[in-house]
Formats: structure tokens, sequence, C-alpha cells
């Protein structure tokens, strides 16, 4: 079987099915945050030598590795894990990019609020469920934060 991705011919192995899905990937995508096309880097070679900075992800907002497969805008700077560009895409938030501030939540707090993926163990400040790996709207003076129920209350 041949790939773009490598100049020698791959056999498929029935101990990397799993991996397989990365051949089925698209080389070029577009997405709602960037009016780009994003690119497909699965060759460190690809990646700029002039990049002045790491690759962050722009939805969880981990490092990337370069190593490893991933979608990038040059224009922009902008890119994504594989498995952070298919769910950036399908969840009821896609249209609002991790990190947007100024966001006024009148019913139940009077600071502005900024959207971010909740990494660490804390409870809404409205509703007291856990919002571990959740997309919550966080106040940095006071630290509190709401869950997606409470902001669509």
């Amino acid at each position: 079987m041949d790939h773009f991705s490598h100049k020698h011919p791959l056999i498929l192995n029935e101990d990397y099915i799993a991996s397989a899905g990365c051949i089925m990937k698209a080389t070029t995508v577009k997405h709602r945050w960037d009016p780009h096309p994003l690119h497909l880097i699965y060759d460190p070679e690809m990646v700029m030598n002039d990049h002045e900075h790491g690759f962050h992800c722009e939805f969880c907002p981990d490092e990337l590795d370069t190593k490893f497969w991933f979608y990038h805008c040059d224009d922009c700077d902008l890119q994504f894990h594989l498995r952070c560009y298919d769910k950036s895409c399908y969840l009821n938030y896609s249209h609002i990019k991790f990190g947007a501030t100024n966001i006024i939540m009148d019913k139940h707090h009077n600071h502005n609020l900024t959207f971010v993926l909740n990494k660490k163990f804390r409870h809404c400040g409205n509703c007291h469920l856990k919002n571990l790996g959740k997309p919550v709207l966080e106040c940095a003076p006071c630290k509190t934060i709401f869950c997606e129920f409470c902001w669509e209350d």
C-alpha cells in the first residue's frame, strides 16, 4: 500500500490496525476559527524552521509534539492535535474559541468571563456540579467557574 506520508510501500499489520485511522485523515481541512485551510503536518520537516515558539493546540491548549501528526495554518499560526480538531468541529460550543474573553453573564456574575477548558478539579459557582475536563466560563479575579448548563440558563 502506498501513502503520501511515506516514501516506501507500507504493509498493514494486524497489530497496527488501531493506528490506521491516521492514514485516512484529510491533508487539508477547514475550521470555523480560521479563514485559511489547515494542512496536515505528518513530518517534522514540514514545520517551519524559523518558527519562533512551540506549537500549542487551539482546543486543549496543550503543546504539540511536532513528531506526531497535527493540523496547522501557517498564515495564522493556528494548530490542533488530530483528536482535538475532530472534537472542536462537532461539539455544541465549536463556534466559540477557547480563550474568548469579555463574556457577560448578568444572571450569575458581575465580572467579565473567559471561555476555557477546565483542567482543575473545581465545581460550578452556581449549581456546584463537577466540571473537570469540560468547557466552562471562568472569572479571573474570583477564580469562579460556571458550567454550560448555567450559562445557558
